[in-house]
C-alpha cells in the first residue's frame, strides 16, 4: 500500500525521467525541490592559510538566499555524473577564484532536514586545502577559531571539525 496515488506516482516517475534525460543544471525551484526530496552530498572545502602570526585562517563567503543567510565555507552539491575533483575545479573557479593545494579529506558530516538545514538532509564531505594566493577576490579570511557570529548554522560544526583536524595534523 502506497501513500501516493497512481496519478502521483506516474507524475513523479515522468518528472524524474525528464531530470535523468536532461540532467543539470536545472532551474532553482527544481533544484530546491530535488534537495528537499533527496539526500544530497555537498563537497565543503575549507580553504586555509596561516596568518602572519601563524594562526590558521579560513576563507568564508557571505551568502544571502532563502535557505542560507550568513558566512559559509566554499561548497557545492555533488551532481549526478560528477566526482569530487570536478567539484573542486568548479569551486576554485567560481567561489575561491585562486590556486589551491590538492584538497585533503577531513570527515563526513551529517545534517538533518529541519532545524539544521531548511532545504534538506545532507551528507557533507569535508575537505581542506591551502590557498596559494595572499588575497581572495571573493570572500574574506577569518581566524579559524573565531568565525563571524552570522556564520551559517550548519557550518559551525564544520569549522569546529576543521579546527580539530588542524590541531591533529600539527600544522
Amino acid at each position: 500500500m502506497s501513500i501516493y496515488t497512481e496519478q502521483e506516482i506516474a507524475h513523479i516517475v515522468d518528472a524524474l525521467k525528464i531530470l535523468g534525460e536532461k540532467g543539470f543544471p536545472v532551474p532553482p525551484q527544481v533544484f530546491d525541490a530535488w534537495c528537499g526530496a533527496c539526500i544530497t552530498v555537498p563537497i565543503e572545502l575549507a580553504v586555509l592559510r596561516k596568518a602572519s602570526d601563524g594562526t590558521p585562517e579560513v576563507l568564508m563567503i557571505h551568502r544571502d538566499d532563502k535557505f542560507f543567510l550568513g558566512w559559509h565555507i566554499p561548497g557545492s552539491i555533488l551532481l549526478p555524473g560528477e566526482t569530487e575533483e570536478i567539484v573542486f575545479r568548479r569551486l576554485a573557479r567560481k567561489e575561491v577564484i585562486g590556486r589551491i593545494s590538492p584538497p585533503q579529506f577531513i570527515d563526513r558530516m551529517h545534517t538533518m532536514k529541519g532545524n539544521e538545514n531548511s532545504r534538506g538532509q545532507e551528507v557533507s564531505l569535508l575537505f581542506a586545502c591551502f590557498f596559494e594566493n595572499q588575497q581572495s577576490p571573493v570572500g574574506q579570511f577569518f581566524p579559524l577559531h573565531n568565525p563571524p557570529e552570522d556564520t551559517i548554522g550548519e557550518h559551525k560544526p564544520f569549522l569546529k571539525r576543521i579546527a580539530r583536524w588542524w590541531q591533529e595534523t600539527s600544522r
